[in-house]
């Protein structure tokens, strides 16, 4: 049944994959448009695309963590194969001890992974402070904010964290 569920699933990941793909897009396309001054009936039918993009986000959400609970049940019904397991204890110290840590490790590694934004984003954010600081005329459109600069500070601080995280 497992295996029967998890095929299907797979069956619609192209389409899955299209959602994940349009939907930060279309999320954006309203502050997109702002940021680049474009007429207000432009902004008119990005606020369509933005409802649009929340729920292809929401839909997408959905499916990952469907697909993630499946992909659990089937390493875990491989692993009893494979070792031999024909019932499990929850009353054996070690079996309940493992359960509480095997239970913590998705919350540790999502904390990090937080932290780890969190991080970024202010570096970016004083980043920013200071090129609307330095750089008179960003506001009125009338200089060029260094983005590669934000771009740069991304970067290093995704693979600086993910050090943490690997």
């Amino acid at each position: 049944g497992v295996a029967i569920a998890a095929a299907g699933m797979m069956a619609t990941t192209a389409m899955q994959l299209a959602i994940d793909a349009f939907g930060p897009i279309a999320d954006n396309a309203g502050g997109i448009a702002e940021m680049s001054g474009l007429p207000e009936e432009v902004r008119d039918r990005t606020d369509n695309l933005d409802a649009v993009g929340n729920t292809t986000a929401a839909a997408g959400k959905g499916f990952a963590i469907a697909s993630a609970a499946l992909t659990s049940l089937a390493l875990f019904a491989a692993f009893v194969g494979v070792a031999n397991i024909s019932s499990i204890d929850l009353y054996k110290a070690p079996v309940l001890a493992a359960l509480f840590v095997g239970g913590m490790i998705p919350f540790i590694f999502s904390s990090l992974a937080i932290a780890a934004v969190g991080k970024a984003a202010m570096e970016i954010v004083t980043e920013v402070r200071r090129q609307f600081k330095e750089i008179p005329g960003i506001m009125e459109y009338k200089a060029k904010p260094e983005y590669e600069k934000c771009v740069d500070i991304s970067t290093k601080a995704s693979i600086r964290e993910n050090d943490t995280l690997a």
